[in-house]
């Protein structure tokens, strides 16, 4: 026959305690205790709203064996005999009585002095700090017993313990290391256990014990709980730091921490780009029309029957005005005829012509067209269109406007010369004018213009046209560059915010981002180079093994060279970088030019 079950109930005024027992013969045996600390608002409540308390949450407590059963509840507060008679509860009582209407229990008043099991729990709470003692007996291959015999190596954590047998000094000498009076700063905090060194540490409403390492075994630490796969998994410094922090201490443990992580080889190649160098924004603007210009290539696109597979797109700086032309390849004598016999031939040769660093670009033709009409060749860096804004972002707008008036796709070369037409005449959000007014000093009659009486058409003679015309491209002339100086402007407040990282020098050792041709599980990062030349503000050459290399400032970071595996084991080696100074005032960024210089292990 099963046994009846009796549950005990109590509170105090900062715990509720609980005791399940069956009866046996002529003795109650205890199946389980239960107790619990109040919360901040459950404190605040009245005498028999804590006993109230208690007995809801041990019978939910209880749930498994209490459900479904009739039982007997007792507790030493009379009013809860009447606990069923309430008139009309409201509120968080008429929550607990509907609870308590699933359960089959008789309640018993039993005397204060009778009721000591379920008394006694709760009134002998656990302080809410309480102390969670580490019971692991070792840290990887750092034991407890190496722990013990590292401590008694060293000479301040001997004296410390000292100390914490006896009395701490009421002043900290100066002839103290600076170990030594980092641990004399923290002396409230340091205790022993076992004979073993350890240190106090909280964190929200647990506290746990630390043991303080000597400097023989900060490695090892490090090593363990950064580089293992297992224990570390190269997780950044903070991670590392807090899982670090909650088992061992040492002085100036977060400066070590920082310096291990970031002289980590495997993070420093297979890190992401993430909060590493990034240049002030780096723009030169045009003075008048066809000064400089961009050329790019689209496609391959699908071809069409007049067998055109790409479009040369060419596109000038200053006026934003941009042509595109429809051609089968984009061979070099392909572009260079198109640059000659449609662009040259009818707006004349620029002073500059700039592309990225494909190879129909960067021919030994294309080079020699350039120095033929005193053209000045400029590119941008490998795999960084950024630098070529104008035409790249040009692109997107034109295969947008093409596949929209599209209806077959095989004549997409058709379409060209209309939406051309439509880009020309419309306002660009830079110069606030339409790339043809830009050029002509009057806007385009378009076909529906035909149609309709065009009140700004006067009756001037030629000479008038002539210099209404030169007064009307002098004031064109002079707003786009205001308004192509406002907009940078306004670009390079946006832009450099983002601003982080101190020029390189030549000789410095950097690692290269190489975001095409990698794997998921590749390293990002190849190196280390050096800066052989530094080409520009943003620009730099550099060389590994004879190989040479034009890269942009944001694909480099700086290493942090010189941690051998033999050193990584035995001995920390702290590394002074160069000093970034972010520059939030929007002002000239200012460079500190520090050399690394790694300690000798």
């Amino acid at each position: 026959m099963r046994k009846q079950f009796i549950l005990d109930t109590d509170a105090s005024n900062s715990a509720i305690g609980a005791v399940l027992s069956q009866q046996y013969g002529n003795c109650e045996k205890v199946i389980a205790y239960a107790s619990r600390s109040l919360s901040n608002s459950e404190i605040n409540y009245g005498t028999t709203k804590k006993e109230m308390l208690a007995l809801v949450w041990s019978i939910k407590h209880f749930r498994a064996y209490l459900l479904g059963a009739k039982f007997i509840l007792r507790t030493d507060h009379m009013s809860l005999k009447w606990l069923r008679n309430f008139r009309e509860p409201e509120g968080q009582i008429a929550r607990w009585l509907e609870i308590l209407s699933n359960y089959n229990f008789d309640v018993v008043h039993r005397k204060g002095g009778l009721h000591a099991n379920a008394d006694a729990l709760s009134r002998k709470s656990i302080g809410v700090n309480a102390i969670c003692s580490l019971d692991m007996k070792n840290f990887g291959d750092i034991s407890i017993d190496v722990i013990k015999m590292s401590q008694d190596k060293d000479k301040n954590l001997q004296l410390v313990k000292k100390w914490c047998l006896s009395k701490f000094p009421d002043k900290c000498s100066e002839s103290y290391e600076h170990d030594l009076r980092c641990l004399w700063l923290v002396r409230q905090q340091l205790l022993l256990v076992d004979d073993v060194l350890m240190r106090k540490y909280e964190t929200g409403d647990r506290m746990y014990l630390r043991y303080v390492v000597s400097k023989d075994l900060v490695s090892r630490i490090m090593k363990t709980y950064h580089d293992d796969s297992m224990h570390g998994g190269h997780l950044g410094a903070d991670r590392t730091f807090e899982k670090i922090r909650q088992r061992f201490y040492w002085p100036k443990m977060r400066v070590a921490i920082d310096d291990w992580c970031k002289s980590c080889e495997v993070c420093q190649f297979r890190g992401s780009r993430k909060n590493v160098s990034h240049a002030p924004l780096s723009s030169t603007l045009s003075e008048f029309p066809f000064q400089r210009i961009a050329i790019d290539c689209v496609g391959p696109l699908p071809r069409t029957k007049q067998g055109n597979a790409f479009i040369v797109v060419l596109g000038d700086y200053f006026s934003k005005w941009t042509e595109a032309y429809p051609v089968p390849d984009i061979e070099t004598k392909t572009i260079a005829d198109v640059l000659i016999n449609n662009f040259i031939c009818r707006f004349g040769c620029p002073e500059y012509i700039h592309s990225d660093q494909g190879s129909n670009f960067e021919s030994k033709l294309f080079k020699e067209i350039c120095n033929a009409f005193n053209i000045k060749k400029t590119r941008t860096t490998p795999y960084y269109p950024q630098s070529d804004g104008l035409v790249e972002r040009f692109n997107k707008t034109l295969v947008s406007m093409i596949s929209k008036s599209l209806k077959n796709e095989n004549e997409w070369d058709l379409a060209i010369p209309k939406v051309m037409l439509a880009y020309r005449t419309s306002v660009h959000s830079v110069t606030k004018m339409t790339p043809f007014y830009a050029i002509f000093g009057r806007e385009c009659k378009l076909p529906l213009d035909v149609t309709q009486v065009n009140p700004n058409t006067s009756d001037n003679d030629i000479f008038g046209y002539t210099i209404t015309l030169k007064k009307q491209l002098r004031n064109a002339y002079e707003s786009i560059k205001e308004n192509c100086m406002k907009k940078l402007e306004y670009t390079k407040s946006w832009y450099n915010d983002k601003t982080r990282g101190n020029p390189f020098e030549v000789n410095d050792k950097v690692l290269y981002f190489r975001d095409y041709g990698k794997k998921k599980f590749s390293k990002c990062w190849e190196g280390p180079y050096i800066i052989s030349e530094k080409l520009g503000d943003v620009t730099y050459r550099i060389e590994k093994d004879g190989v040479k290399h034009v890269v942009h400032f944001n694909k480099l970071k700086i290493i942090t060279i010189g941690m051998t595996s033999q050193c990584r084991s035995t001995k920390m080696i702290i590394y002074r970088t160069r000093v970034l100074n972010l520059n939030r005032a929007r002002k000239p960024m200012i460079w500190q030019h520090m050399k690394l210089h790694p300690v000798q292990c």
